[in-house]
């Protein structure tokens, strides 16, 4: 693995209006090899608020539970549990933490297949210092673009809530009804906010029978859905699919 460091502050502007940096982020680290350890130790450290070390998956998912870090950085390869199965594990309740996959050229094809974990982005062997903190930058900017309580539920407009746990929708605490496909769908689009999430990746994740759905039932239904939200929560991107835009 290549290094080449400039420590730089990665400030980005909160919803709340206060400054984000790296600075204020904590991160959790896992890879078994202890030399890498280290090495990522020197490296980050002392540009963020909390760094935690891991040397295997179960250690990972217990440092995760204790710590609730803001990111994890994961190597794919460990022992007792892989990347892919924390990430997966973690996804379960929490769609907040932000995620970023270390991955050796062979796995890609695998960890692209595994659309569920909700990458921030992965990072294949050898990378440079730069790469990193790119990656890290961009989890900084992701985290500051949509509010969170408890890291389960998030703040929507006209006090509209949707809590992940529970994949319920409410308004002033009362409960917006919705289909089980509805509440998938909804799921999908406010886990990735103010991106574009295309036809193709809502209908594989709302349809388990792949012979079953249809895009106009897609449609049909992100319309119904779109009536029960705040005008605007959700866009139709022409062509493409659907975006969830973040207050």
């Amino acid at each position: 693995m290549y290094y080449h460091i400039t420590k730089t502050k990665s400030i980005r502007q909160r919803g709340d209006n206060t400054i984000m940096t790296l600075e204020n982020l904590s991160i959790l680290y896992a890879e078994d090899e202890e030399v890498l350890r280290d090495a990522m130790k020197l490296i980050i450290a002392d540009s963020v608020k909390e760094f935690y070390l891991a040397k295997n998956g179960e250690e990972a998912y217990d440092i995760y539970h204790e710590k609730k870090p803001d990111i994890l950085l994961i190597d794919i390869n460990m022992p007792f549990m892989t990347g892919i199965e924390v990430v997966r594990k973690i996804r379960e309740t929490d769609h907040t933490i932000r995620v970023i996959m270390i991955t050796a050229f062979s796995d890609v094809e695998n960890l692209l297949n595994a659309t569920e974990l909700k990458l921030t982005k992965y990072l294949v062997k050898p990378f440079f210092g730069h790469d990193l903190f790119d990656a890290l930058h961009l989890a900084a900017n992701e985290l500051s673009n949509f509010q969170v309580i408890s890291k389960k539920q998030l703040i929507l407009k006209e006090k509209f809530i949707w809590d992940f746990s529970e994949l319920l929708l409410t308004k002033d605490l009362k409960e917006i009804k919705l289909t089980p496909k509805e509440k998938k769908i909804l799921n999908v689009l406010f886990s990735n906010p103010n991106s574009t999430i295309s036809y193709d990746n809502l209908l594989l994740e709302v349809w388990e029978d792949f012979e079953s759905y249809s895009l106009d039932t897609l449609k049909t239904m992100v319309k119904n859905i779109r009536k029960k939200l705040p005008e605007d929560t959700i866009q139709n991107i022409y062509g493409m699919g659907y975006k969830y835009l973040s207050i």
